[in-house]
């Protein structure tokens, strides 16, 4: 088996388990218990627990339930950087849409995510990028002056005329 097949057939089970419990909140509690403690550990390119909640959630539950939940993730000790940018991606998702509640959350959850991998290229430019498509240029701006004041080395920053 292919750890591609081993990934989807994980998913598939998760989902079905996800499934049979979302209508029963206490099992639905224990359910995401179980997997909170192992999502700390939720790297980038590895199978997303995460993910997987947080689309059946918003599909299932619709998008307050999505939020306790990643809420939930963000509260386990040291949340993976995946985690992060599968709630970012949910809200952002939401603020390009119009939605403000969706525009103030990803916000709070880029400032989160940088204070904890405030070396990370790839998340500041994101964020940075974020606020050039739904934030003022001053927001923007400000990012990117903190990115230039924050990171050790910039050579991966693309500069604002680049975007």
């Amino acid at each position: 088996m292919t750890v591609s097949e081993v990934e989807s057939l994980w998913r598939c089970m998760l989902l079905t388990a996800i499934k049979c419990f979302s209508n029963q909140k206490k099992y639905f509690d224990k359910l995401l218990r179980t997997f909170l403690s192992r999502l700390a550990g939720d790297k980038e390119g590895g199978l997303s627990l995460s993910s997987v909640f947080l689309k059946f959630g918003s599909s299932e539950g619709g998008i307050q339930r999505a939020r306790e939940t990643y809420k939930r993730f963000l509260g386990a000790p040291h949340p993976g950087l995946a985690i992060y940018r599968n709630c970012i991606e949910l809200e952002s998702n939401l603020a390009f849409v119009g939605d403000s509640e969706g525009l103030v959350n990803a916000r709070k959850l880029y400032e989160s995510a940088v204070s904890s991998y405030d070396q990370d290229v790839g998340l500041w430019q994101n964020y940075y990028s974020f606020e050039i498509k739904v934030g003022t240029s001053e927001k923007a701006n400000a990012v990117y002056w903190r990115v230039k004041k924050t990171l050790k080395d910039t050579t991966g920053l693309i500069a604002p005329q680049d975007l």
